[in-house]
């Protein structure tokens, strides 16, 4: 950031130089000295101004779109788990900018040395994103207990915006740790709250979740109920990035079904959205999305393409998490192709960047992945071994629905020995 805007300023020095120039024109004129000469360093130092305009606006373009990729992070921590955008002070950036730059640890810091000095409100805000700090890390015991403390305190202050925020947030670790009834409950906690205060864009969000908990059940009529009530109302109220998320959700409701066109049409539609409002990384989603069903169809070609594509878009954004899984989709399709050998190269990069990031679901994911190519290939003990590292982190996180697939893994594995 800091070396753009010095570009930017440095175009003061660029213009001085023009104001000289023009200053010798007037002079040489005044002087009458040759005309045609005149004219001719007329000529060129127009070229120059044309030449350093253009640089300039280049420039201005670079930092703009900087800061845009940095405001869409900003919004995107401060909108969803920030009622009212209420930090409490500056010194809070810190926390947040530590929260962009993935370094959960100090972000908590930040905002446990912060909390004891703040009003009621702004402390439930804080608990809450330590609470995400937590979550990010796939500390999900720690993160539980953070979003309690928030959203005791904001029952206790009569923060509905809080209490909502909490609710949904407690929601999504029984979701992640596969407690599928526990989630349904909160999400229906969070869905009565939003209702209450008429939030329009809370109730469509745990319209949504709630439609997920129920795919995830198996239950894909009523989950295509609330997805599209969801899409309704996002719909209604203009919010064409939750639009994009809905019709995302519903092409995976459909895909669960088998339905691979109705799948197909809903990702190109969430894509062409996220497209219309320049939302990079809902784009290299739906890239994902598409590759997966393409790679179900045995398209593979078509399928690495499109996690080709997601990864480039991925990569400039800078979205580490989303590399990861791009790498690890490709992966999946070299494991397909039987190409085994370029598989584990994709698995190992994409755990690598899971390691660095401490996402321990992706790590788990990756292990599991790595043991289903080293079975394929006749390593029993090396697969057996992945297994069990997978199993360890899974059991850790609490993941209830992995730690069962795995544990099959294994004594599948176990009867070859």
């Amino acid at each position: 950031m800091e070396k753009n805007i010095d570009k930017i300023l440095s175009s003061e020095y660029q213009f001085s130089l023009i104001g000289i120039g023009c200053f010798i024109i007037n002079r040489r004129v005044r002087e009458n000295t040759n005309m045609k000469n005149t004219i001719l360093l007329f000529l060129i130092i127009v070229l120059v101004i044309a030449i350093v305009a253009f640089l300039l606006w280049i420039r201005i373009r670079e930092a703009n779109k900087l800061f845009k990729e940095v405001s869409e992070k900003l919004d995107d921590i401060l909108e969803l788990k920030i009622p009212d955008k209420t930090l409490g002070g500056y010194k809070a950036l810190n926390g947040v900018l530590a929260m962009i730059d993935g370094k959960w640890k100090d972000a908590i810091e930040v905002f446990r040395k912060l909390s004891p000095h703040v009003d009621s409100k702004t402390k439930v805000n804080y608990l809450s994103l330590i609470g995400l700090c937590f979550y990010k890390q796939g500390k999900l015991g720690q993160a539980l207990g953070s979003y309690r403390e928030s959203l005791d305190l904001a029952m206790e202050i009569n923060d509905k915006k809080g209490e909502a925020i909490n609710l949904g947030d407690i929601g999504i670790i029984y979701w992640r740790e596969g407690s599928l009834d526990k989630a349904l409950e909160y999400y229906n906690q969070a869905l009565g709250v939003y209702k209450e205060i008429n939030d329009k864009k809370g109730e469509a969000e745990y319209l949504g979740n709630i439609g997920l908990v129920y795919w995830k059940q198996g239950m894909l009529d009523k989950a295509l109920e609330y997805q599209n009530k969801a899409l309704a109302i996002d719909k209604e109220i203009g919010n064409k990035e939750s639009e994009s998320a809905d019709l995302g959700n519903i092409g995976v409701i459909y895909r669960m079904q088998g339905e691979w066109d109705k799948a197909l049409e809903y990702y190109d539609k969430a894509l062409k959205t996220y497209e219309e409002i320049d939302k990079k990384q809902g784009m290299a989603n739906q890239l994902g999305n598409i590759g997966i069903v393409y790679g179900m169809l045995g398209e593979l070609d078509k399928a690495l393409e499109c996690h080709n594509r997601a990864m480039k878009i991925d990569k400039e954004i800078g979205n580490r998490e989303g590399e990861a899984q791009d790498l690890g989709n490709i992966g999946n399709i070299y494991h397909d192709l039987q190409q085994f050998d370029e598989a584990l190269e994709y698995y190992m990069r994409s755990f690598d960047i899971n390691r660095e990031m401490g996402n321990k679901k992706g790590e788990a994911a990756d292990w599991g992945n790595i043991g289903n190519t080293y079975r394929m290939i006749g390593k029993i003990n090396e697969a057996k071994e992945c297994y069990e590292k997978a199993l360890e982190l899974f059991t850790e996180m609490g993941i209830k629905t992995e730690i069962e697939k795995t544990k099959t893994n294994i004594e599948n594995l176990d009867r070859k020995l």
